[in-house]
């Protein structure tokens, strides 16, 4: 494989290599400074965004004298388009960068762009799907760095036809034996939770699959359990646990029993990892767990069975799309001492500040993003690459004589290579491993105010809907048996929708809590009827009524009829239905003329307020017909009671006729 090395903007290029160059720019070029439309030039009317490039600088981009500097490159042609021959070309910072600076060039907020190509090598060009791996390498003494320790920007790119076709920005670490880099402390915050579960409580089943072995949640306790890092516990894996009693699994109360016997640190989640601040983002307040725990029993609080141990307390750990400072100082105000927030939503050097005499911590984001994509990499590619930003990142905060707070994302992916990730940071020379406790034990260096960014109208609505439909929702359960076991649950239910866990689908999480709240609210309704004849001036009318939850409720009936030939004798008719069952309510109506009327049924709680959805139907009145029926029953029965006795007469005086007749015959 051939090399084009550079030092210091010098370079020694291969006549094999200077050769295919030039054949290359004699074939595409017209003039020197215009390179003519050719293949590269007819492939940029393509999906450039599709061809993909990974760098992966090998040993977490350490280098030291003597070594040599290898960078994996894998590039990907994602186009429907053959991607036409060209090169990958490393660049190399020689000054030392500071944390900015590299967590802008791994954002790419600017264009990228290193002028000191180091390495290169030429790539064949490449069907649609077909993937090309090769390795750039270049001895540590060729890099032209400068002599000071520390992490330098780099950049790989994939050029053709003197266009760049795809580019991955990284960095090394560069290790002077003149310079020794100082180790500085950083503590990794690693969620122990289970996202994307919108239930209130998990079952004994999920319990079973996540605590399992090769389960995320008994994955992650292992990378946990070796190093230290800090837990943020998710309180729903411990109360679902004790409220399954018996029934819990025994992986799950393992997983308890080895949580409460190590000595790993820790502080406890929102329920279900729910965002404390997006509700404010929504325009309510912070949102408390109810008191209980859904379910009849009631022997403990739900505070008790969620109750752990944990080394900080107070702490809510927001995302920073709901961030605000509004949202922080109402979380403050709702008993939050320690707040962890994004660095990037932040101003002030941190880790360490403070608002309204609390302490908020900021938790570095490119950090944190380098250490999610490198917990949840599918690739061993992906994973190197993301190791090495990390490691940069880490070498620069030692420069700067900063501490630095990282955190593994919240998704459910996180547990994939957590393990590999955390061996990988400790055996980085420059980092000193940290508790999250013993970082809160600083001084703060300054007053936290949020960095004001673009709100996310979408997530903002759908939240303010979510709120909305529990409002409802608690409205609506005043009709159960036990409402507080319904409107438990449900704020449950809300807060795991709220969850960043969720990732990119936390919308839909929200929506499909507003879509379940209007599935509850309609799950006791009046069945739809036909037309119904009435031929007494006062009578019933049948209402029968449908109950889906399986929960015994009480409703008030109410009928309104939509002309005044109707008069609804009682406008509120209880009626008590069994869990999923129905029931029939007689309505007392009087009928004041013949003729159809519509009436409208709806029912109520004790309160007067609406359940459900209307529903109108047809009555028959034929009130006349009462009077005419009982008339001409009288008369038929008068007639045949006269009949009758006529008949009885004209017997007897037959039968007199006939005496008589015999004892004239007698006579003599």
């Amino acid at each position: 494989m051939s090399v084009d090395r550079g030092h210091r903007g010098s370079r020694a290029t291969s006549p094999l290599l200077s050769s295919m160059a030039i054949g290359l720019l004699l074939a595409v070029c017209s003039a020197p400074l215009a390179p003519a439309p050719g293949a590269a030039a007819s492939f940029q009317e393509a999906d450039t965004e599709a061809v993909t490039l990974v760098a992966a600088p090998a040993d977490a981009g350490l280098v030291r004298q003597g070594t040599m500097l290898s960078v994996r490159v894998t590039v990907r042609n994602g186009t429907e388009q053959v991607l036409p021959a060209g090169e990958v070309v490393l660049s190399l910072d020689s000054g030392r960068a500071t944390g900015q600076e590299l967590a802008s060039w791994f954002a790419e907020d600017a264009p990228l762009a290193l002028d000191r190509a180091v390495a290169r090598d030429t790539v064949r060009s490449l069907e649609p799907g077909s993937v090309a791996v090769l390795d750039l390498r270049v001895e540590a003494g060729e890099l032209g760095t400068d002599t000071r320790s520390g992490p330098r920007r780099a950049l790989v790119e994939l050029r053709a036809d003197g266009e760049m076709l795809a580019a991955d920005p990284t960095a090394v670490v560069w290790l002077a034996s003149g310079d020794p880099l100082p180790t500085g402390r950083s503590a990794i915050v690693v969620p122990l939770s289970t996202p994307g579960v919108p239930a209130a409580l998990l079952s004994s089943q999920q319990l079973a699959r996540l605590t399992a072995e090769g389960g995320s949640l008994t994955r992650t306790l292992d990378a946990a359990s070796e190093h230290d890092v800090t837990l943020a516990l998710d309180p729903r894996i411990v109360a679902s646990t004790r409220i399954l009693g018996d029934d819990a699994p025994p992986s799950a109360l393992d997983l308890l029993d080895r949580l409460a016997n190590s000595a790993i640190d820790s502080f406890a989640l929102g329920w279900a990892d729910a965002d404390p601040a997006l509700p404010s983002l929504a325009g309510g307040a912070p949102l408390a767990p109810p008191d209980r725990a859904p379910g009849g029993d009631t022997s403990s609080t739900l505070e008790e069975l969620a109750a752990w141990a944990h080394s900080t307390t107070a702490v809510v750990w927001p995302s920073g799309p709901a961030i605000s400072d509004e949202a922080l100082v109402s979380l403050i105000e709702s008993g939050a001492r320690t707040v962890l927030a994004p660095s990037s939503r932040l101003s002030g050097d941190g880790p360490l500040l403070s608002l309204e005499g609390s302490r908020v911590l900021s938790v570095d984001s490119a950090l944190s993003a380098a250490l999610a994509e490198a917990a949840s990499a599918r690739s061993t590619q992906a994973w190197t690459s993301a190791v090495a930003q990390a490691s940069a990142l880490l070498a620069a905060a030692a420069s700067d004589g900063r501490d630095l707070v990282g955190a593994v994302d919240r998704d459910a992916s996180s547990a994939l290579r957590l393990s590999d990730l955390l061996d990988a940071l400790d055996a980085l020379p420059w980092r000193a491993p940290a508790a999250l406790s013993s970082l809160l034990q600083g001084t703060p260096s300054g007053e936290a105010s949020v960095i004001e960014a673009p709100v996310d109208d979408a997530l903002t609505a759908t939240a303010s809907s979510a709120l909305a439909a529990e409002d409802a929702d608690r409205a609506f359960a005043s009709i159960a048996a036990d409402s507080e076991a319904l409107v438990a649950e449900r704020r449950l239910e809300l807060l795991a929708s709220t969850s960043p866990g969720w990732g990119p689908d936390r919308i839909s999480a929200l929506g499909e809590f507003v879509a379940s709240s209007e599935r509850l609210r309609s799950s006791v309704q009046v069945v739809d009827s036909s037309p119904i004849l009435l031929l007494t001036d006062r009578t019933s009318v049948p209402i029968t009524i449908q109950n889906s939850l399986d929960a015994p409720v009480t409703v008030f009936v109410s009928v309104s009829p939509a002309t005044g030939q109707l008069r609804v004798l009682d406008q509120r008719v209880e009626v008590t239905l069994e869990p999923e069952s129905s029931a029939q309510a007689l309505v007392p109506v009087q009928s004041l003329t013949n003729g159809t009327v519509d009436i409208t049924v709806s029912l109520r709680d004790a309160e007067g307020r609406t359940v459900g959805a209307s529903t109108s139907f047809e009555l028959n009145l034929q009130a006349g017909w009462e009077t005419a029926g009982t008339i001409a029953i009288a008369a038929v029965i008068a007639l045949l009671f006269a009949i009758g006795i006529a008949r009885n007469v004209r017997k007897r005086r037959r039968r007199r006729l006939a005496v008589t007749g015999d004892e004239t015959a007698d006579t003599p």
